[in-house]
């Protein structure tokens, strides 16, 4: 199934390189980029379900409202993979706008990503 979305990811990247949006060499480069990722990832998802843990345990006995302001206040401000490229000079924020769509384009995403916008991404 992972090899299968593998291919399926290749062959998207593939797509975006032969239409221009970003090049063979970025397309290569995005594929490295998540391929390292991937043990990384583990260990920060390992550590994510640890603190979900923690934060349901703190806030079990909360209100709504204090809950809500809980985890306004003690959520960790995580980029998804494709901002990191960005902030990394890897791709665009244009380009990056054309990755996000083939990543969570039918199939399994391959990353997920957080709400607001993330610093730094004013690149073109």
């Amino acid at each position: 199934m992972q090899e299968l979305a593998q291919q399926q990811l290749q062959a998207n990247l593939d797509a975006l390189a032969a239409k221009g949006a970003i090049t063979q060499d970025q397309a290569g480069k995005i594929l490295d980029f998540l391929s390292a990722g991937k043990q990384r990832m583990q260990s920060v998802l390992d550590q994510a379900r640890e603190d979900i843990q923690n934060m349901r345990d703190q806030t079990k006995d909360m209100s709504p409202q204090e809950r809500a302001q809980y985890l306004k206040q003690n959520m960790p401000a995580i980029k998804d993979p494709v901002s990191r490229m960005v902030d990394q000079g890897i791709i665009t924020q244009r380009q990056a706008d054309a990755v996000r769509g083939v990543l969570t384009s039918g199939g399994p995403v391959v990353f997920f990503s957080t709400s607001g916008a993330a610093s730094g991404d004013s690149q073109n």
